[in-house]
């Protein structure tokens, strides 16, 4: 189930899906990191996202703290988002395939640490002790898995499971929660359309949600406890 749902959640749409493409200029692209980046549209919002994360966090630090970010950043771009360039074809996928995942792979992970550090900067939240992060359940018959982001004008979030023996998928994601002692997510709130809470407790995040199903295979539900992974 965990293979399904690792391979299944490079479908989530990035936290505000850019349409105009990454933050650099795609006509000067000129690594194959950066030309995977402008030929994949979820690349492409990550690395928006990615872009407006770390302009908040830096204009929320001192001097000491913007040098530290910034070599951060440069270590990150080397050691992971540019070591895919590498990257080799297998048995199921081509080397570009291959590319694609990798990126996605240190994308996702880099906006979390950013997310929870901004979270830090802005609520006073210690990195995993705040919203942001990947928590996930499994019960053995479903599994989900759930990132949460702190973003510069509020919270994203994005939700895939697989439900049941026919593998039922409920894929979800939204941005600028309400904050309060919960996270509160509407589609529509002046048309009843779905609601959803998010409740921190000691086991993790708590989701419990209303007039959802239309996200949902027949049988399918995203609510559950997800455990900070």
């Amino acid at each position: 189930m965990r293979r399904l749902l690792a391979a299944l959640i490079l479908l989530l749409l990035p936290a505000t899906a850019a349409a105009d493409g990454p933050s650099f200029d795609c006509a000067k692209a000129g690594s194959k990191v950066e030309k995977t980046i402008c030929g994949d549209w979820i690349l492409a919002g990550y690395d928006l996202d990615l872009a407006a994360l770390y302009g908040a966090l830096r204009a929320e630090l001192d001097d000491k703290g913007k040098e530290a970010l910034k070599s951060d950043q440069r270590a990150w771009l080397k050691g992971e988002r540019n070591a895919c360039e590498g990257s080799k074809a297998t048995t199921d996928l081509t080397a570009e395939e291959a590319r694609i995942f990798c990126l996605r792979a240190a994308y996702e992970g880099r906006l979390v640490v950013l997310a929870e550090q901004l979270e830090a900067a802005l609520d006073g939240a210690a990195p995993g002790e705040g919203w942001s992060g990947d928590y996930g359940y499994d019960d053995g018959s479903s599994a989900g898995d759930l990132r949460v982001l702190r973003l510069p004008d509020g919270f994203a979030f994005q939700i895939l499971t697989v439900s049941g023996p026919t593998a039922h998928l409920c894929d979800i994601a939204g941005v600028e929660m309400e904050e309060g002692p919960d996270l509160l997510f509407w589609r529509d709130p002046d048309a009843g359309q779905c609601s959803i809470t998010f409740a921190r407790d000691d086991a993790g995040i708590a989701v419990t949600s209303t007039a959802c199903q239309d996200m949902c295979g027949a049988r399918g539900s995203f609510d559950a406890t997800y455990t900070r992974r």
